[in-house]
């Protein structure tokens, strides 16, 4: 209760005197801004001051001497593969190390600070970049905070980046294959004279990698190289590459696409098992062979259009394709020789499919080839002692044929 009373009476003292609360708000102020410690701002300026410190020119004890830079590389996360463009995104952490003695200090003079941090606006930091870069813009990806500077000189530079890079795919074993990918980091306007690469170490960090849903990490290493260009080989142009080399995991593709193109292959084995007189053993065949086609068509969307090689995935689906024509042409072949029969009942079968078919081909799939009932009733009509007459006996059976062949195209008809 008093302490709302003691509220109400400052609140209506306030409204009373304005003039004298805001002066006793700013002489608070200034009592905290003389209490406050001023060392570091000081040393900021001090190091910043534009008669001492230029951010544009490269900082080096001569300028015939190159800068010295370290360069870390942490692999965050490889977030996609674009097949059918050939570019690689991945998340990194890059970690860029220099030594500018314009930025160095005694901190016994300036009450133990060791560490400052500076916006990375106000610092030079080296031109190094993705050179196989694949989008235009390139900075506008790059995150990065403030730079840490010691009092030894040492400047330390971390970002972090969501780089889209050119990576060449190989497509033979597409979906049972590994890719290797390279980022290629390098100064653009400085060759080893001015600026000299170096590496922390020769292995990637990982220490914070994110697994892939579509792939598996499989190694990652750091190289340092040295490329020259034609129109000036005097020149040395340090480069570090950061290879990748990933395997994918096949599972999604197996159960979309490699299963259903081996189930719908089998179908076209039923159309064998399937009555002529049904006619639909030709309809079958097609539908089978288009829905092989649809299924091929969402292969060809998915992998770059590329002449150098054809894919595992591919030449399975055009070798399925092919079996379901063959299997096509078959039954094509079998029903003109069913409706040849029907009509002409009674013909001998030629010799060489009743040799190389009816003979060898029956042995080797074990099939015991049985001699219709018209045939037999007429080799017993044939016979020197038979009792049953000849042309009545193919007179019979042809009009009786002869209808069964007109039952079953009337059945089609309605169908």
């Amino acid at each position: 209760m008093r302490i709302e009373m003691i509220r109400k009476e400052k609140v209506e003292k306030e409204r009373n005197n304005p003039a004298e609360v805001i002066q006793q708000r700013y002489q608070n102020a200034i009592k905290l801004k003389s209490m406050a410690d001023g060392t570091e701002a000081l040393l900021y300026r001090t190091l910043l001051d534009p008669n001492y410190y230029e951010k544009d020119v490269r900082p080096t004890t001569h300028h015939s001497r190159p800068t010295n830079i370290t360069f870390g590389f942490l692999l965050n996360q490889i977030v996609e593969m674009d097949e059918r463009n050939q570019v690689l995104t991945t998340r990194c952490w890059l970690n860029v190390n220099w030594l500018d003695k314009r930025l160095s200090w005694n901190a016994s003079e300036w009450e133990g600070i060791k560490t400052i941090y500076v916006p990375y606006q106000k610092l030079w930091k080296p031109d190094i970049i993705l050179v196989n870069n694949a989008v235009r813009e390139y900075y506008g990806s790059i995150m990065s905070t403030d730079i840490m500077a010691t009092s030894e000189g040492n400047v330390t530079w971390l970002f972090s980046a969501l780089f889209k890079s050119s990576c060449p795919i190989r497509v033979r074993y597409y979906p049972f294959d590994d890719q290797e990918c390279d980022l290629r980091f390098a100064s653009w306007s400085h060759d080893v004279n001015e600026i000299d690469l170096n590496l922390i170490t020769d292995k990637g960090d990982l220490s914070s990698y994110m697994n892939n849903s579509e792939f598996d990490l499989i190694e990652m290493k750091a190289i340092r190289v040295v490329n020259h260009f034609p129109t000036d080989n005097s020149s040395k142009w340090p480069t570090i590459v950061i290879r990748i080399r990933m395997e994918r995991r096949p599972l999604f593709y197996v159960f979309n696409h490699v299963l259903p193109c081996a189930l719908i292959s089998s179908m076209a084995v039923l159309g064998f098992f399937m009555p002529p007189e049904t006619g639909e053993k030709i309809n079958m065949c097609i539908t089978t062979m288009l829905s092989m086609g649809v299924y091929l068509q969402s292969i060809t969307e998915s992998i770059p259009a590329t002449s150098e090689a054809v894919p595992l995935i591919g030449m399975y689906y055009v070798a399925s394709l092919f079996i379901v024509c063959l299997a096509t042409t078959v039954n094509v072949i079998t029903l003109n020789i069913h409706r040849s029969g029907a009509a002409n009942q009674g013909r001998h079968v030629p010799w060489w499919m009743e040799k190389y078919i009816l003979g060898y081909m029956a042995s080797m799939l074990r099939m015991t080839i049985h001699e219709p009932d018209s045939i037999t009733l007429l080799k017993t009509s044939q016979a020197k002692h038979s009792t049953i007459r000849r042309s009545s006996l193919l007179r019979d059976l042809k009009r009786i044929k002869n209808i069964e062949h007109r039952l079953g195209s009337n059945r089609n008809r309605d169908l």
